[in-house]
């Protein structure tokens, strides 16, 4: 006999055909199983990149919060989702709470929103776009800006959200 049961399992005894035999089947385990460890795999990877992502999401926010410029990040209806510390001072906010859905373009002067919504527009068409604004004095602590409008795509190149970044004009 090539095979020998021992406490209820059969293991090899060194027979050439029963080795085929047991490589055989778990060939066959391995391609039953591979789908489910693909599955297992992919959440594995999904959930480390995300921790990933939120660990580093805090130094992201760091480099932001470092800059004196006003960053703003909008979602693809034009409002702010995110607002950095340079930009909070610039617009007088204490806490982030306050900014997040502020409408950013009423600190721009009237004449210039128009031009501001066409140039958004052409940011969620993929193209970035650059444009000098007037504030209204009384909404920012600056009176003229280069404002900055670039699309911001995820991995598959669909446009999520719009980077705006405003620096003072001297």
């Amino acid at each position: 006999m090539a095979r020998k049961k021992k406490r209820g399992k059969y293991y090899s005894t060194g027979d050439p055909i029963n080795l085929l035999h047991i490589a055989e089947r778990n060939v066959q385990l391995l391609k039953r199983a591979l789908p489910w460890l693909r599955s297992i795999h992919r959440a594995v990877y999904k959930a480390k990149t995300q921790r990933e992502f939120y660990k580093d999401k805090k130094g992201i926010r760091t480099i932001l919060d470092s800059s004196p410029d006003c960053v703003k990040i909008l979602d693809t209806n034009g409002r702010l989702v995110y607002l950095n510390k340079g930009g909070m001072v610039e617009h007088g906010f204490k806490t982030e709470k306050e900014a997040i859905g502020w409408d950013w373009l009423s600190s721009i002067v009237e004449e210039q929103r128009g031009e501001v919504l066409k140039l958004l527009e052409k940011c969620l068409q993929g193209k970035s776009a650059t444009i000098n604004i007037r504030h209204i004095k009384t909404l920012s602590t600056r009176e003229q800006c280069n404002l900055s409008l670039s699309p911001m795509k995820d991995e598959d190149g669909k446009i999520i959200n719009i980077l705006a970044i405003s620096r003072e004009r001297n």
